[in-house]
């Protein structure tokens, strides 16, 4: 009755331990999607609740391990993320899982066999046994697999790089099911010692495999860095340049400026009010439109600010913009280009002329809070990915805040944007 009992329990435990591995890689796997808690809590249940029932109705098939497929496939695609290769990465995390835990069980059925099968109470012993062993390893697999995907996040790889990622998994998983079906006959007339080096080497070829991985994540992400510094260089170049010509606009103006003055004392003096008040405008205006806002003390945001803001206004957009005095010295320059010419690329792409963008930067108690907002321009594209800030761009925001600890969240309606960045100040 007792081992009947922990036999039960140790099942239980095994499908939460489980799915809670999936749903932690998951969560850490270059995740894009927030939905509401407790819809996570229910999927969850859900996920680890039928695979029970499946495995008690299908024991011993593959039933269990295609339904784990497929239910991370879904769970990820829905809950966590929308790009292609973390939906792969899901996927392999869950077949290193099946192959870990089918190694495991090998090696203890290969000990079993070579021992005293009397030193074991009954097969409810056994399975408790093998239970607890799926379990370590499990669990071992999981945070090793975790704690690599966090050293290696981020970079995009594009669909022909995703599919040869995803061939290995998919021979291994097969080429596993294949060596299992015909254990049994080859093993009374060979022995075990072959089969076990094959899987053996399957899941030291599946190891090596991540280890290479993170070369092919690591060209990804450099290149992407890549690509933002090259804007950077772009945005800067265009800011000094655009210095430059308003130097030259302005020696012309302080060069006319006599002139300029006497006809505005001219048309005073000759009582024409009006006309007067009009040229001053005017010359306030070229003066104005001379001067390079200042927005915030850091560089490389006020070029960014001063070039995204200014094609707003170009395009028809009413801006509103309103800086703190808000630190950003700990944050990298290539860091603040993502963040902010990307958020607001956006933001302009989806408004659309005739429309309005707010932004509000500033410090609340110990955190630094960046609010983007801005209509939504209603026409036959509205609701593409770009619309709603979706798709690379927003991605690879998420991971420039995750250096910082920061967070993001965002909300919609018909008419409008909004996005809401935390970052914790420099000294928390």
């Amino acid at each position: 009755m007792f081992w009947a009992i922990l036999n039960l329990l140790l099942s239980i435990i095994e499908m939460i331990v489980l799915w809670g591995s999936v749903f932690c890689f998951m969560r850490v796997n270059n995740r894009t999607v927030y939905a509401a808690k407790p819809l996570y809590i229910i999927s969850f249940i859900l996920s680890a609740a039928a695979d029970y029932a499946i495995s008690l109705l299908f024991q011993g098939s593959w039933n269990g391990v295609i339904f784990q497929l497929i239910v991370t496939l879904l769970s990820g695609l829905l809950l966590f993320h929308r790009n292609m290769l973390a939906i792969i990465l899901d996927i392999l995390f869950s077949v290193v899982l099946v192959l870990g835990m089918e190694f495991g069980i090998f090696v203890f059925n290969i000990i079993l066999a070579h021992v005293d099968i009397q030193i074991f109470p009954n097969p409810a012993c056994t399975g408790c046994i093998a239970m607890s062993l799926k379990i370590i390893l499990m669990l071992l697999l999981a945070t090793a697999m975790i704690q690599w995907k966090k050293v290696h996040s981020g970079g995009q790889l594009s669909l022909r790089q995703t599919i040869t990622v995803l061939i290995l998994p998919a021979f291994s998983v097969f080429f596993l099911y294949s060596v299992i079906q015909m254990m049994t006959v080859y093993t009374q007339l060979y022995g075990l010692w072959l089969v076990l080096a094959n899987i053996i080497a399957l899941l030291l070829l599946n190891i090596y495999f991540l280890y290479l991985f993170r070369y092919l994540f690591r060209a990804a992400k450099l290149e992407q860095e890549m690509q933002m510094a090259q804007l950077q260089s772009e945005l800067q170049y265009r800011y000094y340049e655009e210095l430059e010509k308003k130097y030259r606009e302005s020696r012309k103006i302080l060069h006319d400026m006599k002139n300029h003055l006497q006809a505005v004392e001219q048309l005073y003096e000759g009582e024409n009010k009006t006309a007067g008040d009009n040229y001053v405008q005017d010359l306030y205006h070229m003066i104005h439109v001379l001067g390079e806002k200042y927005y915030s003390s850091n560089q490389m945001l006020n070029i960014i600010l001063n070039e995204k803001l200014l094609q707003a206004s170009q395009s028809g957009i009413q801006v509103k913009a309103e800086v703190g005095d808000v630190n950003f010295d700990d944050i990298k320059d290539i860091d603040i280009t993502t963040i902010f010419a990307n958020l607001l690329d956006n933001a302009i792409e989806a408004a659309g002329a005739q429309s309005w963008l707010e932004l509000k930067i500033d410090n609340i108690q110990d955190f630094r809070v960046i609010k983007i907002r801005n209509g939504i321009h209603l026409s036959s594209d509205a609701s593409s990915s770009k619309s709603n800030h979706m798709g690379l761009g927003l991605t690879n925001v998420r991971l420039a805040l995750d250096k910082y600890h920061g967070s993001l969240e965002s909300s919609s309606s018909e008419k409008e944007y909004c996005i809401n960045i935390m970052i914790p100040g420099k000294e928390a």
